[in-house]
């Protein structure tokens, strides 16, 4: 191919007719079927399981055409919380017709590469409509067509919305890439578009490209033709509106799906360090573009380290890159160079979307999303190695025309030993592995694959890489244990939940992880020993970072009570305080349908009779005072045993200055805390039938505390009228010698109320004084008659 595609560059000279198009063309596919003919034996590797094996869209048999119009790329609801919102169904319904033919592997990359080759033929077509030169079509559909960074898009089977997305941005491109667009070419270029961006948002681009032709075509020297301004904002608006009504979002910002391990720079919190690490990213960019280096399937963390340092020589080296690429800009609008400003466009525009820095997306970086940009550098590189027409033997003719066939030739070499490496998961990671050596995901992903194959031992070492490079990555947590349960068995068991115990948290594998540990659990559970309130314990823990309340509530409770069995107050009480955690921060539903024994009324009375045992006074009257609170009628055996415990306490209080002092209470307090309980207690009779006939005696004594209070200041309003009002919530007050005693303080200290008209009904020597007072005191009629 390349012996004929040096004859064809010497035959070129002249363009005069169409045939050496064609010609060049036909050399360019030609070439592209022999670089990617490896690619047949490929399997389904990487991605191609979740969006093809295991996507429901792609299957004939499983789901019907409208699915694809409703789930996102990877077969998921776009109203799902865990969609990523990737809508393409133009990819997935290639796949569809694909597995409708068949669903061997070797089918979808033949489609991959028969698409390459379309995109190929348009990229030597728009080079032709830049420069009208077949050898500059020859040059760039060859770059183009070796180009090693595109081994994801093509021999990768879901790097196909990649191509899909090129061939119909070029097309659309190509057709309104005039001065004069007519509506007919008008409607081909909403086609067109609608169908790049349902392959690949990055298509959404093509609209800025022709304003910025048409800026071009123009001499620069005007705006562009209000016809394609309008064509360009009716399409680029058009689809952002169908994305917030349809899809409801515009990008990733927000979604729970975006994780550090593979997107480390949206989650660093200085913004320096993000914008430097930014810049850096641009830098690897164009470097995929102009000199590709290693390649691998995914950059996750820490395969790039964040840029800390303004010092930093890739920091730098980014600044000079980005700015040797402005110079080169500025240089092609000074000097108006229409072919050098829209290869730079191409380059960069379509780049603006996976750059991280306007949108939001997953991924840090990726060789497939560069396969749209890498139009423009090789457009730029074909014009680069052409010489000027009529060509000339002549040195500098010679040196441009070897040189394109050195960088075709060194290129096609990296492409085939690239493709070598998509033949399998298994190759695919191993030199993902040695190229990332420092990439978390690669390591695990690898393990995962050993462990697969039943080669435990030699997977281990892979995960402690992963957990080495993030400790905060919880997933190779589970993984290890699996290994570890296949190379020990049983006996490993206790070993392998101290690893599946550190990953119920995570956000995807939390729930198999949980699964794993409590089947390890479920046996301490069994087990009638010491352990068993402690496995209790740890499964409330566990339940408590699942997010699962009730049920850790329900463990929690349980080991308590079986370490107050065991006179464990201590351990006891802690449980029964986790408990209490545990239950605050369950959902409303989830208490309103919970069983009344994983009730706080119910875990109060265990913890406070813990206190007790440990003499903790002030903290088992404070939760029996909790417990008083618990006044529905289905909970009145937790009431009345707050009423006993809370008195219970009060009493030895008042007996006992060693139990006062525990509580940091003085007398008066005391008696004030006595009165206000005994009231509270009172007040509940009607909710309680049980406390009918004690609730006299409780107002009593609570007014016979308050009237105490009061004896240090007669003059007390305060205390004087809790007095008076709880002997007069007795059912029928007996006008005893404190209830009048009462009244009368409460007259003589001229408090507000009608006490004097009960007073004078006392007998006694407090009878005879309100009586002397109410005789000295005049009427109401009296003093009217006297105003």
């Amino acid at each position: 191919n390349y012996s004929f595609c040096t004859l064809l560059l010497l035959h070129a000279t002249n363009d005069k007719v169409a045939m050496d198009r064609i010609a060049c063309v036909t050399v360019a596919v030609a070439v592209s079927i022999g670089v990617y003919w490896d690619a047949m034996g490929c399997g389904f590797v990487f991605d191609d399981h979740l969006a093809i094996e295991n996507n429901a869209d792609t299957d004939p048999s499983k789901t019907g055409w409208v699915e694809i119009l409703q789930n996102d790329f990877w077969g998921k609801n776009l109203a799902r919380p865990d969609s990523n919102k990737s809508y393409r169904p133009v990819t997935v319904a290639s796949f569809r017709l694909n597995n409708w033919f068949s669903d061997k592997a070797a089918y979808f990359h033949l489609t991959n590469v028969v698409l390459h080759c379309i995109a190929v033929i348009l990229v030597g077509m728009l080079s032709h409509s830049l420069s009208h030169s077949a050898f500059h079509l020859l040059s760039s559909s060859l770059i183009f067509a070796v180009h090693p960074i595109h081994a994801e898009a093509v021999t990768g089977i879901v790097g196909r919305a990649e191509v899909l997305c090129a061939i119909f941005s070029i097309s659309a491109y190509l057709v309104a890439d005039t001065k004069h667009v007519s509506f007919l070419r008008c409607g081909i270029f909403v086609f067109c578009t609608v169908l790049s961006v349902f392959s690949k948002e990055i298509g959404i681009t093509i609209p800025i490209l022709i304003l910025i032709s048409d800026i071009t075509s123009r001499g620069f020297r005007s705006i562009p033709s209000t016809r394609k301004v309008l064509l360009a904002a009716t399409t680029i608006g058009g689809y952002i509106i169908f994305r917030l009504l349809h899809i409801g979002k515009v990008d990733l910002a927000g979604s729970r799906l975006l994780r550090k391990v593979e997107n480390p720079i949206l989650f660093e919190e200085d913004m320096w360090v993000r914008c430097m690490s930014l810049l850096h990213i641009q830098y690897l960019y164009i470097k995929m573009m102009f000199w590709p280096g290693d390649m691998c399937c995914e950059y996750p963390f820490n395969s790039i380290p964040l840029v800390v340092s303004p010092t930093d020589i890739r920091f730098l080296i980014a600044i000079a890159t980005l700015t040797t690429m402005l110079m080169i800009a500025l240089y092609a609008l000074l000097t108006k160079h229409r072919l050098l400003v829209l290869a730079l466009c191409w380059a960069f525009v379509p780049l603006i979307p996976s750059s991280g820095i306007l949108v939001t997306i997953g991924t840090v970086l990726a060789d497939r999303l560069v396969y749209i940009p890498s139009v423009g550098a090789t457009v730029l590189l074909g014009w680069l190695l052409t010489p000027k027409e009529p060509i000339k033997l002549s040195l500098v003719s010679a040196v441009k025309i070897l040189s394109l066939l050195l960088l075709c030739s060194h290129w096609s070499l990296m492409l085939s030993e690239r493709n070598l490496d998509w033949v399998s998961d298994i190759t695919l990671l191993k030199s993902a592995t040695e190229i990332c050596p420092n990439g978390a995901k690669h390591h695990q992903q690898y393990g995962i694959l050993l462990l697969n194959k039943n080669e435990s031992l030699k997977a281990i070492p892979y995960f402690q890489r992963a957990l080495e490079i993030d400790p905060d990555w919880c997933e190779p947590n589970l993984y290890i244990g699996k290994a570890i349960a296949g190379i020990k068995g049983p006996s490993g068991y206790e070993e392998c939940q101290n690893w599946w115990r550190q990953c119920v948290s995570c956000q995807f594998l939390g729930d198999e992880c949980f699964r794993l540990w409590y089947e390890v659990q479920k046996s301490f559970l069994e087990r009638n020993d010491v352990h068993n309130a402690t496995a209790h314990h740890d499964l409330g823990i566990v339940f408590d970072e699942m997010n699962q309340s009730i049920h850790a509530v329900s463990s929690f409770r349980q080991s308590g009570l079986m370490r107050h069995q065991d006179e464990d107050w201590e351990g006891a009480a802690h449980s029964f305080e986790s408990a209490l955690k545990s239950w605050e921060r369950a959902p409303t539903e989830d208490r309103d349908e919970s069983d009344d024994l994983i009730h706080p009324c119910n875990i109060y009375y265990w913890l406070a009779t813990c206190y007790l045992k440990m003499l903790r006074d002030k903290s088992a009257l404070s939760t029996f005072q909790l417990m008083l609170r618990c006044t529905d009628k289905s909970r009145e055996r937790s009431f009345m045993a707050a009423v006993e415990g809370s008195l219970q306490i009060l009493r030895r209080a008042s007996e006992s200055k060693k139990v006062l002092s525990r509580l940091h209470l003085t007398e008066p307090k005391l008696w004030l805390l006595h009165a206000e309980t005994l009231i509270a207690i009172a007040n509940e009779k009607k909710t309680f039938p049980n406390l009918e006939s004690i609730a006299d005696t409780y107002y009593t004594a609570s007014g016979s505390l308050y009237l105490r209070l009061a004896s240090g200041d007669p003059s007390n309003c305060n205390f004087l009228s809790r007095s008076v009002k709880a002997f007069a919530n007795a059912t029928s007050p007996d006008y005893s010698e404190n209830y009048c005693t009462a009244l009368l303080l409460h007259v003589r200290a001229g408090c507000r109320g009608n006490t004097l008209d009960r007073c004078v009904k006392c007998s006694g020597d407090a009878g005879d004084e309100c009586r002397a007072i109410k005789k000295k005191k005049p009427s109401r009629d009296r003093k009217r008659k006297q105003s």
